[in-house]
């Protein structure tokens, strides 16, 4: 007999940002706990987030957009996008703002995956 123990299936969504060097290099990242379960409506603001996201930045004028205005758009669009997701957790400043780039995408990685709709919704 095979059982879905949503225990032991479903991960929380926790997070842990100690450890790493704050991107402006004063000191380590703060910052660890669990996002609270997504509401419908948390969900499907993620997801059109995280859809435009995959799309390219700036549309027809990016070649004339520098690099760093893309860079901190894309930026704050990923915190936006995370911060409505949890409802303000993790929080914006002390714990979102001060993660590296890299940090800060893998985690929006982190959280498409484990967030990911089903494609037969059409997202």
């Amino acid at each position: 007999m095979h059982i879905f123990d949503a225990k032991g299936q479903v991960p929380k969504l926790a997070f842990n940002f100690t450890g790493f060097q704050r991107s402006d290099g004063e000191g380590n990242c703060k910052g660890s706990g669990v996002i609270p379960e997504p509401t419908t409506e948390r969900l499907c603001v993620w997801y059109q987030a995280a859809r435009g996201l995959r799309q390219a930045p700036f549309g027809h004028s990016a070649a004339q957009t520098p690099v760093e205005e893309k860079l901190e758009g894309t930026r704050a669009s990923v915190i936006a996008a995370i911060s409505e997701l949890g409802a303000g957790v993790p929080t914006l400043g002390a714990q979102l703002e001060e993660l590296p780039y890299r940090v800060l995408v893998d985690f929006f990685r982190w959280l498409e995956d484990k967030l990911a709709p089903l494609e037969a919704v059409g997202f």
